[in-house]
């Protein structure tokens, strides 16, 4: 499986598609999405989902699926993110 992180200042979730994943550079590192996908927090402001990026992740069947992540907890409990996905491209 690999992936590759997408910031919305180049194109939104909801307009990529399959012409999009062309000249993508796409990582094994599981730090490919790692934390990437939220802000750490601190003493001036809590845990958040960042809401400028989304991952592009290849899986072994060469399916491209997009991924954006929509909650860091459920219910006020941390360790419990939500997150949407969506195919954009089947493999062959």
């Amino acid at each position: 499986v690999q992936a590759v992180q997408v910031l919305t200042s180049t194109i939104s979730y909801e307009n990529f598609g399959e012409a999009n994943v062309t000249g993508l550079t796409f990582s094994s590192s599981q730090l490919a999405i790692g934390t990437n996908w939220r802000t750490g927090g601190g003493p001036n402001s809590g845990p958040a989902v960042r809401t400028d990026r989304f991952f592009v992740v290849k899986d072994v069947d060469n399916n491209y699926y997009k991924l954006r992540f929509t909650a860091l907890s459920q219910n006020g409990e941390r360790g419990r993110p939500r997150f949407e996905f969506a195919l954009v491209k089947k493999g062959s």
